[in-house]
This record gives C-alpha cells, structure tokens and sequence, in this order.
C-alpha cells in the first residue's frame, strides 16, 4: 500500500542497551516446532531467553481434559495438527480448498485439548478465513473472525497495537459492514433467536473505534492502512449520526452491551 518500504514497530519500551532479537521463524510455534525448524533451516539452535525456558510458556499449553490421545502421546495431537494444515496447503504457501483446513479445525477442536491459541490450530484459523472470503461465505468468515478476536488475538499478541492484532480488527470490522449490509438474514438464520438483540452496526462502531486508537502505533499515522482506516472511521460516523454527534451518546455503554452478546457467538463456535 505504501511502497516498498521497511519499518520497526516496537511492541513495549526498549531500554537503554536491551538486546533487540530476530525472530527467524514464527515465534508463535511450541517450543520443539520452534527448534526444529531453526535447526533445518538455519541450522542452528536457539537458546535466547525465550528458548531456554523451554517447552513451559504458553505457546506449549494444552487444556485440561480426559482426551487419551494428550495423556499418552501429546506430541501425536501435535503432529497430526500441522501435518493436516500442510495438506491442506498442498505445497502452497496457502490453503487451496476450504474442505482440508475445516477438517484439520474440527480435529483440534474435538480433540478436546488444543487450546485455541495453540499452533498451528491459530493459524488454520487464518487461512481458514482468507478462503471464506475467497468462497464468498461471508458469513463463516465473519463468525471465525469474531472467534479470533476473543480466543485468539489477545493471546498471541497481547501488546492492543500489535500489527497483526490490528489488520485482524480492521478484518473483523470490514467483515462486520459486509455481513450487516448483505448477509444479515443469512446470519440470524445461523445464530437463531438467541441473538436478536446483536446489533451489527454498534459491533461495527466498536470494533473500528479500537483499530483507529491503536493504527497509529502498530502501522504509523502517516501510512497508507492508517489513512483508509481513518477515512472509513469517519465514513461510518457519518453515516450513523447523519450530523447529529448527539446519537452517539451512551455509545460506549452500548458497545459494551453488544460485547457480551458477540461473546456468546464466538463460544458457540464448534471448533
């Protein structure tokens, strides 16, 4: 969007004379999927302060439960896991039909185990969207993207202005516009009379209100992402108060009234 440029974007203060690590791989891996892949592509291993906690942080947490399968052979669900989001790239970078990564979703899902955090079943999650959007079913898409942003995001990145926390709002907020404008019947359909009270449009609200306080950390304000979600911001503000600011008044009481309903949809998710 703005050419080719690089920029840093620190996540917290950096002190003076902190080391400041490259992260080579995703970072985001379980701790032997990390080392593994350092040693077969760079052959090397790591041994930052990260690392040499070994498999004890969170990226290497299971949930608490009665699955035989994580007793005895934890690393087999693992396994299994990113064997099955490799499928269903089928050499790609990315997912080519939406069939292999809902499968591989509903295998971490019912395994019982798999926290949703948990790689690689966060980043089948991903791409599990990205093809939604690609099949035009917006509406799965939107549902795994309000999964995302209560289950997901603030686990993996817990810093609000993380680049990628960021982008995924502005997804969720865009998919939120789509879904309110074109697919609102299809939606009430899926979600049933328990959710007749969300309303698209202060989810919408709410969720832009967060990408806009957070854009010009995570990208920069004056870059291109900045501008469209400022323009888009303002965009929506107008369309809602058509010159009126007063309707927004108790619009953050509100917002956080339709959290709560938005909450109850990402758990009914059934993986």
């Amino acid at each position: 969007m703005d050419g080719a440029q690089l920029s840093y974007r620190a996540l917290k203060p950096i002190a003076k004379d902190d080391e400041v690590f490259i992260s080579y791989i995703d970072a985001t891996n379980p701790f032997e999927r990390r080392q593994a892949e350092l040693r077969q592509r760079y052959h090397f291993s790591c041994a930052c302060s990260k690392c040499g906690k070994g498999p004890t942080l969170r990226e290497d947490r299971w949930l608490t439960g009665s699955s035989s399968l994580q007793v005895a052979k934890p690393g087999a669900i693992e396994g299994t896991a990113f064997a099955k989001l490799e499928q269903a790239r089928g050499g790609s970078l990315y997912v080519q039909e939406l069939q292999p990564i809902e499968e591989g979703l509903r295998f971490c899902g019912e395994t019982g185990v798999y926290p949703a955090d948990r790689q690689p079943y966060a980043t089948m999650r991903d791409e599990y969207i990205v093809g939604c959007l690609y099949a035009s079913r917006f509406v799965d898409a939107w549902l795994h993207a309000v999964r995302r942003y209560f289950d997901v995001d603030p686990l993996l990145y817990p810093q609000p202005h993380h680049p990628l926390r960021v982008v995924h709002k502005w997804s969720l907020a865009m998919l939120t516009l789509v879904v309110a404008q074109d697919h609102h019947e299809a939606l009430a359909r899926t979600l049933g009379t328990e959710f007749a009270k969300l309303n698209l449009g202060v989810v919408l609200f709410g969720v832009l209100v967060e990408t806009v306080a957070n854009v010009s950390a995570s990208h920069g304000a004056g870059s291109g992402f900045a501008k469209m979600v400022m323009d888009k911001f303002e965009q929506i503000r107008v369309d809602m108060t058509r010159g009126d600011d007063a309707v927004l008044a108790g619009m953050k009481t509100r917002i956080e009234e339709q959290w709560v309903i938005l909450r109850k949809v990402g758990d009914q998710m059934p993986f």
